[in-house]
């Protein structure tokens, strides 16, 4: 009986060397914009040239927890941002997501968005779940003084520093304020994710300030 134990050892062995070095791009589809490249242990992804999401396979956090855990960095174009990743089935939970940006990532992310903005960001997103009705997310996101504008238009407006804070409530809901720095009771938009769905709309107070958003609003599935 020795043997058989032997043989499917040697099996899995060769069967996680197969699957170590078959191509992200054979393993991962997030469409005609993004450019796969490496493997699905240690490979990249390239949004419209511009953005690179790399990732490296952690193996002892993936054992201790039974699942795919990698550390994770988006650089490019004024970016960079680094954390780790854990992946169990659709299950994905970011930590740690911490790093600078600029508006600029939001209009590649999403070139939908009714605005365009000069600005510069600052992430810290501790904990980010994406798993359909037990989404969360817990942390801030800072944006400096800056200029927006609604596409296409010939003048922009002048916006002071904001802070997006997100947090988790007893109930898990997650639930998110934007308001300028220092003015925390003066809420420009709220949001929330729950029983997986985001919502992002702005108060009147968001309306009046932010008048390049429209009448913005988000209402989608996670």
């Amino acid at each position: 009986m020795r043997w058989k134990r032997f043989a499917a050892l040697g099996l899995a062995a060769y069967l996680i060397a197969l699957i170590s070095t078959l191509p992200a791009q054979f393993m991962l589809d997030w469409g005609p914009r993004w450019q796969m490249a490496g493997t699905l242990w240690s490979g990249e992804a390239v949004l419209d040239g511009a953005y690179r999401l790399s990732w490296r396979w952690a193996p002892l956090r993936s054992l201790a927890a039974l699942a795919f855990a990698a550390d994770v960095r988006l650089d490019g174009s004024g970016t960079d941002i680094t954390g780790s990743v854990m992946a169990r089935g659709r299950r994905l939970r970011f930590d740690g997501l911490s790093g600078r940006s600029d508006g600029a990532l939001l209009a590649a992310l999403d070139p939908a968005l009714p605005f365009r903005c000069e600005v510069g960001l600052e992430i810290d997103l501790s904990r980010l779940i994406i798993d359909g009705p037990y989404s969360s997310a817990v942390g801030e996101v800072r944006a400096g003084s800056g200029r927006c504008a609604a596409p296409g238009a010939a003048t922009s407006a002048l916006v002071p520093p904001l802070v997006a804070a997100i947090r988790t409530g007893p109930d898990d809901m997650t639930f998110g304020q934007l308001a300028p720095v220092g003015q925390g009771r003066l809420h420009l938009a709220e949001g929330s994710i729950a029983d997986g769905r985001l919502t992002v709309s702005l108060t009147p107070a968001g309306r009046a300030a932010l008048p390049f958003m429209g009448d913005f609003r988000i209402d989608q599935p996670l």
